[in-house]
């Protein structure tokens, strides 16, 4: 939730690592001639909402990597939940289960 429409995000599943990746990138593409889109300048989105199924794993623990920073997340039958207060560009989200 408040991810805008031009934002995207990837889920990686790594069963032998027992965790899923989540990658945010929030790039607004500038049009540039009749074909070619251009991404120069990250965008800005915060307060989002994320809610990712797990297909019945339990999280053990959420953080932004590669530096390792912890993020609350509360878990909810199958979907874990958590807030990203700011994403500049991109971001990816592990998820230990």
């Amino acid at each position: 939730k408040n991810l805008p429409s031009y934002g995207v995000a990837t889920v990686t599943d790594q069963p032998a690592r027992h965790r899923r990746l989540l990658h945010l990138l929030c790039f607004v593409p500038e049009k540039r001639g009749r074909a070619m889109e251009i991404i120069e300048e990250p965008s800005v989105a915060v307060n989002l909402d994320i809610s990712l199924r797990l297909d019945g794993r339990t999280a053990r623990r959420v953080y932004l990597a590669p530096d390792r920073k912890d993020l609350a997340f509360t878990q909810s039958g199958d979907r874990v939940c958590l807030r990203l207060d700011v994403l500049v560009g991109q971001a990816l989200i592990v998820i230990e289960a």
